[in-house]
């Protein structure tokens, strides 16, 4: 009601009218959620907002409505719905009279309809047009709405931006530019970007709160950018990729990530000389899914064992022998990066699983990993050569998606007198493999088959139902035989198939090759060795009763040392020519015999006292080196990868590498592997 309420009829020039004429004029024009207000007199009248109203209900319900596709029985009771005839869309003329129901017969009342032309799409750009109409950005192709919603606005003071944040211009994770500074609106607030941060959005960066949330959230609104941890460690499900991330660590399952500044330490071009192919054949052994048993061994001095790395630190009880104390899995050594490098990324089959073990004489610490899985394949083409023997059928492939492989290697032999039908033949390195066999349709088809290795028989295996666990039952396609032997390494395995005796027709269908892989890597550094305690405690001949460092298993021995070897010693002669034969020594031990070897060089020594050390870390890397040319082995130099760098910056002492020092070696010797060829 108004203040006055006389009731004096309109035209009234009583002041008091006009006041309540204009208390009326303001709430029927200004009012912001009322749709009808009295005027002087107490008549209901449309305020704007209720005009505004009733006009944007107008549209919505006079706009056109979809019944569906031409039709008998389309029933059309008003004049804005329409159906669609041959991808056009149509409405009932005016000369339609309505409620109508068709008949389905074009040809008779096709005249009483008309053609929309893009009206329906003049309609949908009014509705919703920003989401229908695409633009390309410097992201990529986007709605027109995703743009705008994306578009950084530009303000020339932060009062404005404040001011459009509050009339609701500016919404929560929206960027602007003001003064040419970027800022992100944060609750209501403007924050600078540059100075966001994962600990923004929550990270604890203590190591033991999940940060996974906070970082996820960080990199909605902040992606490509350098970002400094701060010295801390992180712990999430992954390493973050979003932005550049360095001075800081990631753990996941325990296990340290470190990220290093690239501005300061470039990822460059491994340090190494391809001399004998090693690191090519380890390369081809890690992707090769016919080497089943895979043993990588790296041997040296405290460096390869990883002292300096967060988490690896010192034990008491050490002899410098194999029964010393060893460092944690989860700490960052180089060792230890390398090998999850090799879990991540020589993943085949079903993937890779894990199992941690210690050194069987060590009390303490976790030396060993072995990483298995399950490689699944069809025993014919690339690897295999499969063929007949003597006038048995040819080889032939059957496809089934019951198969494990989608196919059967069907082995027919239907000549009594040849006792020998078929053979597959490969190269393989390991002790087991597992062969999947379907029997045939009665039983009574099926015969034995051979196992040989270089040649020679090693055993005899039935494959008929009721031998060796199999099943009369020809719907299993996948029932396996587990052949086992001792361990060989690159030898020709032929699985023949033989009669054993059996006369007519004796069939063998092969579903699958499974390989049972095991790829093994040790770290047997030991703290304080050198090249000649090494030879004397851990390798062939020792007395120590810890067993050799190197078993029968391991075709790679990976051996850095060098560093102790500097030191002046009682009873033998300093220098680096003494080394060079001590090493030649250590080298030739009946232990490495038969291994492929690859050298490394450490990195260099912050005390270079002369009275203390007669020759130089420069001089050890010298010597492998030249080591490593004259008996034709690969050499990784993770000595130069640092020339020029500040050695407090990557060793955690002067001489033992930190996180980054050994993230670095990692990475050389990473580099090295996968640029061989």
């Amino acid at each position: 009601m108004t203040t006055y309420n006389t009731g004096s009829p309109v035209g009234s020039s009583d002041p008091r009218d006009l006041y309540d004429n204009a208390e009326n004029f303001d709430t029927l024009v200004n009012s912001p959620d009322k749709l009808e207000h009295p005027d002087r007199l107490g008549v209901a009248r449309k305020t704007w907002h209720g005009i505004e109203e009733d006009f944007q209900r107008f549209l919505l319900e006079s706009g056109y409505q979809d019944i569906g596709t031409y039709a008998a029985g389309l029933e059309i009771t008003a004049r804005n719905q329409i159906f669609v005839r041959n991808g056009e869309y149509y409405r009932a003329a005016a000369s339609l009279s309505i409620p109508y129901t068709t008949t389905g017969d074009w040809a008779t009342e096709g005249g009483s309809f008309v053609s929309l032309g893009d009206a329906i799409l003049r309609q949908d750009l009014a509705t919703n047009g920003s989401e229908l109409v695409t633009v390309v950005t410097s992201t990529g192709t986007q709605t027109l709405k995703a743009a705008l919603d994306d578009r950084v606005t530009t303000y020339s003071t932060i009062s404005a931006a404040e001011s459009a944040i509050s009339s609701g211009l500016l919404k929560n994770g929206q960027t602007v530019l003001v003064n040419g500074s970027e800022q992100l609106v944060v609750s209501g607030q403007l924050v600078e970007k540059s100075s966001l941060h994962p600990i923004s959005f929550g990270a604890a960066g203590d190591g033991e709160a999940l940060d996974n949330s906070a970082f996820n959230d960080f990199e909605v609104v902040v992606k490509g950018r350098d970002i400094d941890l701060l010295g801390k460690s992180y712990l999430t499900t992954e390493v973050k990729t979003g932005n550049n991330y360095y001075n800081g660590n990631f753990i996941i399952d325990g296990f340290v990530y470190p990220t290093n500044s690239p501005e300061t330490y470039p990822l460059a071009a491994p340090r190494c000389s391809y001399f004998g192919g090693q690191l090519a054949q380890l390369k081809d052994d890690l992707s090769n899914p016919l080497c089943q048993l895979l043993g990588i061994v790296f041997i040296g001095d405290s460096i390869t064992w990883g002292s300096g790395a967060t988490g690896a630190t010192g034990e008491p009880g050490r002899d410098g022998t194999l029964s010393d104390p060893r460092a944690p899995y989860g700490a960052p050594s180089f060792v230890n990066q390398f090998k999850r490098y090799i879990r991540d990324n020589y993943k085949r089959g079903d993937g890779l699983a894990e199992a941690i073990t210690n050194w069987p004489a060590s009390s303490s610490g976790e030396s060993t990993v072995l990483y298995q899985n399950t490689e699944i394949m069809y025993p014919r083409y690339e690897q295999f050569t499969v063929q007949k023997i003597g006038a048995s059928q040819d080889p032939s492939d059957l496809f089934t998606t019951n198969s494990p492989t989608n196919a059967i290697l069907s082995l027919n032999n239907t000549v009594d007198s040849a006792q020998y039908g078929h053979s597959i033949e490969f190269q393989f390195t390991g002790s087991r493999f597992i062969l999947s066999i379907r029997t045939s349709t009665d039983g009574t088809l099926d015969a034995f088959f051979d196992v040989l290795i270089n040649g020679a028989l090693v055993q005899t295996i039935d494959a008929r139902p009721g031998a060796n666990g199999l099943v009369n039952d020809n719907a299993l396609f996948d029932q396996q035989l587990e052949i086992n032997f001792d361990f060989v390494r690159d030898a020709t395995i032929t699985i023949r198939t033989n009669r054993n005796g059996l006369t007519g027709q004796r069939l063998l269908s092969v579903t699958a090759l499974r390989v049972p892989r095991q790829v093994r890597i040790t770290n047997n550094g030991i703290v304080g060795a050198t090249s000649v305690s090494y030879t004397a405690n851990n390798l062939d001949g020792n007395t120590s009763g810890d067993g050799v460092a190197i078993t029968f298993v391991d075709e790679y021995v990976i051996c850095q040392i060098g560093t102790n070897d500097r030191a002046a010693t009682s009873g033998r002669p300093s220098g680096a020519n003494q080394f060079a034969r001590n090493l030649g020594i250590m080298l030739d031990n009946a232990s490495l015999t038969g291994k492929k070897l690859i050298l490394m060089a450490a990195n260099p020594a912050k005390n270079e006292d002369s009275s203390i050390y007669p020759f130089h870390m420069q001089e050890v890397r010298n010597i492998v080196f030249r080591t490593a040319r004259a008996r034709s082995l690969d050499f990784i130099d993770n000595y130069t990868i640092f020339q020029r760098l500040n050695n407090d910056a990557y060793t955690a002492d002067g001489l033992h590498p930190g996180d980054l020092g050994h993230t670095m070696i990692a990475r050389n010797i990473i580099g090295a592997l996968e640029s061989s060829v």
